[in-house]
């Protein structure tokens, strides 16, 4: 996997030390809109991207910034494992940006770089409670393809993860 490549209008690159501000912001408005406590800090941002580019390194996990625009405006993180040809994927869109289809069109970019690249399965894993991210998912075409029960634990509760699927001959780029 590259460090930096740029794909229908998209730009995916290595983390930059003089995003985190940047991240922060965005981080802190999502936790306002859903009325949540945000813990981020810029020195604990900024020591997520180190450790991604150790990460990057060892070939363990790979984060990049999403820039659209000239803008940034999220992260993606993919997890590959090479020997089964998987990769799962984490992302975040700022706010700025959610309704405008761009998430589709950024996803779509990205798995087809992946699928080019030999991996035949991109997964996911969201949260139960996360309404808006599985209808973003299912609206793409991925396929619910199992439950984790009680695999996330906060403020007493147990919540559910789902896992979403979608396999390289299913792909419709």
């Amino acid at each position: 996997m590259k460090e930096v490549f740029t794909t229908n209008g998209f730009e995916f690159r290595k983390l930059k030390l003089a995003d985190a501000p940047i991240i922060l912001k965005q981080v802190k408005k999502m936790h306002q809109l859903y009325s949540e406590k945000s813990t981020e800090t810029l020195r604990s941002i900024q020591k997520d991207i180190r450790k991604s580019w150790a990460e990057m390194r060892y070939k363990k996990r790979y984060q990049y910034g999403i820039i659209f625009q000239n803008n940034f405006i999220g992260t993606i993180t993919a997890t590959p494992n090479f020997q089964n040809k998987r990769c799962e994927l984490g992302y975040y869109i700022a706010p700025d940006y959610w309704g405008k289809e761009i998430f589709h069109k950024m996803l779509n970019a990205f798995i087809l770089s992946l699928f080019k690249q030999n991996f035949n399965k991109v997964y996911f894993r969201v949260r139960s409670d996360n309404p808006r991210g599985i209808k973003a998912l299912e609206k793409f075409g991925a396929e619910k393809e199992g439950i984790i029960r009680a695999y996330f634990h906060e403020k007493e509760k147990d919540i559910d993860a789902y896992y979403f699927g979608i396999l390289k001959k299913e792909f419709k780029d």
